[in-house]
Protein backbone atom coordinates (compact mmCIF):
# COMPACT_ATOMS: atom_id res chain seq x y z
CA UNK A 1 0.00 0.00 0.00
CA UNK A 2 1.53 3.22 -1.22
CA UNK A 3 0.21 5.27 1.72
CA UNK A 4 2.63 3.43 4.03
CA UNK A 5 5.70 3.85 1.81
CA UNK A 6 7.07 6.84 3.74
CA UNK A 7 6.78 5.00 7.06
CA UNK A 8 8.53 1.93 5.64
CA UNK A 9 11.34 4.08 4.23
CA UNK A 10 11.74 5.93 7.56
CA UNK A 11 11.88 2.58 9.40
CA UNK A 12 15.01 1.74 7.41
CA UNK A 13 13.52 -1.45 5.98
CA UNK A 14 14.37 -0.38 2.41
CA UNK A 15 17.76 1.19 3.20
CA UNK A 16 19.65 -1.41 1.13
CA UNK A 17 17.30 -1.09 -1.85
CA UNK A 18 17.85 1.52 -4.56
CA UNK A 19 15.33 4.39 -4.34
CA UNK A 20 13.97 3.81 -7.83
CA UNK A 21 13.02 0.25 -6.78
CA UNK A 22 11.02 1.20 -3.65
CA UNK A 23 7.63 0.94 -5.38
CA UNK A 24 8.50 -2.45 -6.86
CA UNK A 25 9.58 -3.73 -3.44
CA UNK A 26 6.44 -2.31 -1.82
CA UNK A 27 4.19 -4.01 -4.38
CA UNK A 28 5.83 -7.39 -3.72
CA UNK A 29 5.11 -7.24 0.02
CA UNK A 30 1.71 -8.04 1.48
CA UNK A 31 1.29 -4.87 3.52
CA UNK A 32 -1.72 -4.09 5.67
CA UNK A 33 -2.44 -1.30 8.09
CA UNK A 34 -4.72 -1.29 11.09
CA UNK A 35 -5.85 1.43 13.50
CA UNK A 36 -5.91 0.75 17.23
CA UNK A 37 -7.37 2.84 20.04
CA UNK A 38 -5.36 4.03 23.03
CA UNK A 39 -4.87 1.13 25.47
CA UNK A 40 -5.65 -1.54 22.87
CA UNK A 41 -3.44 -4.62 22.69
CA UNK A 42 -1.82 -5.37 19.36
CA UNK A 43 -0.43 -8.66 20.69
CA UNK A 44 -0.48 -10.33 24.07
CA UNK A 45 2.36 -12.37 25.49
CA UNK A 46 2.49 -15.84 23.89
CA UNK A 47 0.37 -14.77 20.87
CA UNK A 48 1.62 -16.12 17.56
CA UNK A 49 3.39 -13.45 15.51
CA UNK A 50 4.25 -14.12 11.88
CA UNK A 51 4.80 -10.53 10.73
CA UNK A 52 6.89 -7.54 11.55
CA UNK A 53 5.16 -4.39 12.72
CA UNK A 54 6.00 -0.76 12.05
CA UNK A 55 4.42 2.15 13.91
CA UNK A 56 2.85 4.40 11.29
CA UNK A 57 1.18 6.89 13.67
CA UNK A 58 1.15 6.97 17.46
CA UNK A 59 3.28 4.88 19.80
CA UNK A 60 3.40 1.40 21.31
CA UNK A 61 4.94 -0.01 24.46
CA UNK A 62 5.99 -3.56 25.14
CA UNK A 63 5.27 -4.60 28.68
CA UNK A 64 5.46 -7.64 30.87
CA UNK A 65 2.85 -8.38 33.53
CA UNK A 66 3.82 -10.56 36.45
CA UNK A 67 1.68 -12.84 38.64
CA UNK A 68 1.62 -10.27 41.46
CA UNK A 69 0.05 -7.71 39.07
CA UNK A 70 3.21 -5.67 38.63
CA UNK A 71 3.82 -4.36 35.11
CA UNK A 72 7.26 -3.55 33.69
CA UNK A 73 7.56 -1.46 30.54
CA UNK A 74 10.28 -3.04 28.44
CA UNK A 75 10.44 -0.75 25.43
CA UNK A 76 8.71 2.21 23.82
CA UNK A 77 8.24 2.30 20.04
CA UNK A 78 7.66 5.65 18.35
CA UNK A 79 6.64 6.38 14.75
CA UNK A 80 8.63 4.42 12.13
CA UNK A 81 9.93 1.94 14.73
CA UNK A 82 9.93 -1.75 13.86
CA UNK A 83 8.71 -4.04 16.63
CA UNK A 84 7.76 -7.70 17.22
CA UNK A 85 10.69 -8.66 14.98
CA UNK A 86 12.27 -10.99 17.53
CA UNK A 87 9.04 -13.01 17.72
CA UNK A 88 8.34 -13.02 13.97
CA UNK A 89 11.90 -14.17 13.21
CA UNK A 90 12.03 -16.82 15.94
CA UNK A 91 11.35 -20.52 15.52
CA UNK A 92 8.35 -20.54 17.89
CA UNK A 93 6.99 -17.16 16.72
CA UNK A 94 5.48 -16.33 20.10
CA UNK A 95 5.32 -12.87 21.58
CA UNK A 96 7.67 -12.34 24.53
CA UNK A 97 5.52 -9.48 25.89
CA UNK A 98 2.28 -7.56 25.51
CA UNK A 99 2.31 -4.77 22.89
CA UNK A 100 -0.05 -1.99 23.96
CA UNK A 101 -0.95 1.31 22.25
CA UNK A 102 -0.04 4.43 24.25
CA UNK A 103 -2.41 6.52 22.13
CA UNK A 104 -4.57 6.07 19.05
CA UNK A 105 -2.14 4.27 16.77
CA UNK A 106 -1.85 2.90 13.24
CA UNK A 107 0.36 -0.13 12.68
CA UNK A 108 1.77 -1.42 9.39
CA UNK A 109 2.02 -5.22 9.24
CA UNK A 110 4.36 -7.07 6.86
CA UNK A 111 4.19 -10.89 6.96
CA UNK A 112 7.54 -12.67 7.09
CA UNK A 113 6.27 -14.99 4.33
CA UNK A 114 5.88 -12.05 1.92
CA UNK A 115 9.42 -10.91 2.72
CA UNK A 116 10.65 -14.44 1.95
CA UNK A 117 8.97 -14.36 -1.48
CA UNK A 118 10.14 -10.84 -2.37
CA UNK A 119 12.83 -10.20 -4.98
CA UNK A 120 14.51 -7.94 -2.41
CA UNK A 121 14.49 -10.63 0.27
CA UNK A 122 18.26 -10.48 0.77
CA UNK A 123 18.36 -6.70 1.22
CA UNK A 124 15.38 -6.62 3.60
CA UNK A 125 16.61 -9.61 5.60
CA UNK A 126 20.01 -7.95 5.99
CA UNK A 127 18.36 -4.84 7.46
CA UNK A 128 16.25 -6.97 9.81
CA UNK A 129 19.31 -8.93 10.97
CA UNK A 130 21.14 -5.68 11.72
CA UNK A 131 18.13 -4.46 13.70
CA UNK A 132 17.99 -7.69 15.69
CA UNK A 133 21.73 -7.48 16.37
CA UNK A 134 21.44 -3.87 17.51
CA UNK A 135 18.55 -4.74 19.82
CA UNK A 136 20.55 -7.65 21.22
CA UNK A 137 23.55 -5.42 21.96
CA UNK A 138 21.26 -2.88 23.63
CA UNK A 139 19.76 -5.59 25.85
CA UNK A 140 23.21 -6.93 26.69
CA UNK A 141 24.29 -3.46 27.82
CA UNK A 142 21.16 -3.14 29.93
CA UNK A 143 21.90 -6.47 31.63
CA UNK A 144 25.50 -5.35 32.20
CA UNK A 145 24.31 -2.16 33.90
CA UNK A 146 21.69 -3.93 36.02
CA UNK A 147 24.21 -6.62 37.01
CA UNK A 148 26.52 -4.12 38.71
CA UNK A 149 26.31 -4.05 42.49
CA UNK A 150 26.82 -0.41 43.35
CA UNK A 151 24.87 2.57 42.09
CA UNK A 152 28.11 4.42 41.30
CA UNK A 153 29.33 1.53 39.09
CA UNK A 154 25.95 1.35 37.34
CA UNK A 155 26.06 5.06 36.58
CA UNK A 156 29.66 4.86 35.33
CA UNK A 157 28.85 1.98 32.97
CA UNK A 158 25.70 3.75 31.77
CA UNK A 159 27.65 6.93 31.03
CA UNK A 160 30.31 4.90 29.22
CA UNK A 161 27.64 3.25 27.07
CA UNK A 162 26.13 6.66 26.26
CA UNK A 163 29.56 7.96 25.32
CA UNK A 164 30.18 4.99 23.01
CA UNK A 165 26.86 5.44 21.22
CA UNK A 166 27.32 9.20 20.83
CA UNK A 167 30.78 8.60 19.34
CA UNK A 168 29.30 6.03 16.99
CA UNK A 169 26.71 8.52 15.76
CA UNK A 170 29.47 11.06 15.13
CA UNK A 171 31.34 8.48 13.04
CA UNK A 172 34.15 7.77 15.52
CA UNK A 173 33.24 4.09 15.98
CA UNK A 174 32.19 1.65 13.29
Amino acid sequence: MIKYLETIIESGLFEKIEKEKYIDALEQLTITGKKFNKGAAIFYEKDMIDRICIVNRGSVRSEKMYADGEIHILELYEESAIFALEAAASKRRTSPADYICNEDTTIVFIPMASISRCTYKSEITDVLMQKLAGDNIKKTRKIEILGERGLRNRIMIYLDVLRMFSEKKKGVLL
